[in-house]
């Protein structure tokens, strides 16, 4: 048995679900969030700001671009 990794709160978002997470190389969370359906971007300082907020009542699925 091996001990899982110890987890911490980064971010509490008044969406009721989150469907999707993903990091990129900097450091950034990202989380596809429904009810409201949103993208936040989530720095490693803990500082989150909306990047997407669609018609649709959910974000289910992420992807992260490499860029360069």
């Amino acid at each position: 048995m091996e001990l899982a990794p110890a987890f911490k709160a980064l971010y509490a978002t008044p969406s009721t679900y989150i469907w999707a997470i993903a990091a990129d190389d900097a450091g950034n969370v990202y989380a596809a969030t429904g009810a409201p359906a949103r993208v936040y971007r989530i720095t490693p300082n803990r500082q989150a700001a909306i990047i997407f907020e669609p018609q649709e009542l959910q974000v289910q699925a992420l992807q992260v671009a490499q860029m360069g």
